[in-house]
């Protein structure tokens, strides 16, 4: 009895460790045959072991090459991840709604929200992950890391490089988070549908307003393809709608929680 009892406590020991170290990532598409496979490939070359990945994709209904090229790259490479998942919405629900249907999916310690435009340099997310584990023995309140963008405005990214940044409100590109806090959180779906606007900003002032605070790895730079479609395009229907979106963006700004 003690034999096998030890047996369970070193199988528990050994799950924990494996759930520790992996990490969930979250790919949302919405046609985007021109950016998906950079993205994808740099996966391969990102500093974690591949088994310790666990790769999740939500495409919002593409109409374009997209999901071929995902389901290609996906029988070349997808047995040396984690139990990679394909999720397909019948059509664009928006970015918010599919990275929380990937945020529900994943079953690692950390997750990895990645827009489908971002290529992470390599060795982007063992860096990531060893800065975020000691960012927390010093302070739990840190609940995520993320990296700059080749595409931020020009004077910020001359302020930002090189440095660490202990305060940033967007939450989403290239967002390293744990599980459990971005599960209890989640993306605001009513900011859009189908055209999300702000929804990272949204959800960093959430974070903020409940103690909890995101850093930004300047020395590590990420580039952003921008594509000339995408989930995350905010457009509206009329300049009735475009006004009203555009003053509930400003009051999120200025609300209490900031």
């Amino acid at each position: 009895m003690n034999v096998i009892n030890n047996m369970l406590k070193l199988m528990i020991v050994n799950e924990t460790s494996r759930i520790e170290k992996c990490i969930s990532i979250v790919i949302t598409t919405f046609n985007d045959e021109d950016t998906i496979m950079p993205v994808l490939l740099s996966l391969l070359f990102s500093g974690v072991p591949s088994q310790n990945v666990q790769l999740i994709i939500v495409d919002g209904g593409s109409t374009d090459t997209t999901l071929q090229l995902i389901k290609g790259f996906l029988n070349k490479y997808g047995n040396v991840f984690r139990q990679p998942i394909l999720v397909t919405h019948h059509r664009n629900l928006g970015v918010s709604k599919a990275r929380n249907d990937g945020i529900k999916l994943a079953q690692c310690k950390y997750t990895l929200l990645l827009d489908s435009d971002i290529v992470l340099p390599q060795n982007a997310l063992k860096i990531m992950m060893e800065y975020l584990q000691t960012a927390r023995q010093k302070d739990p309140c840190i609940a995520g890391v993320k990296l700059l963008l080749d595409s931020a405005f020009s004077l910020f990214k001359r302020l930002a490089q090189g440095k660490i940044h202990r305060r940033s409100i967007g939450a989403s590109e290239t967002l390293l988070i744990v599980t459990d806090i971005i599960r209890q959180f989640m993306y605001d779906e009513s900011l859009g549908p189908p055209f999300s606007s702000d929804e990272d900003i949204e959800l960093g002032a959430r974070l903020l307003k409940h103690g909890y605070k995101i850093h930004m790895l300047g020395n590590v730079i990420a580039t952003h393809l921008k594509p000339p479609t995408s989930l995350y395009i905010a457009k509206s229907s009329s300049i009735y709608n475009a006004i009203r979106k555009s003053l509930r963006i400003v009051k999120s700004y200025y609300h209490s929680y900031v």
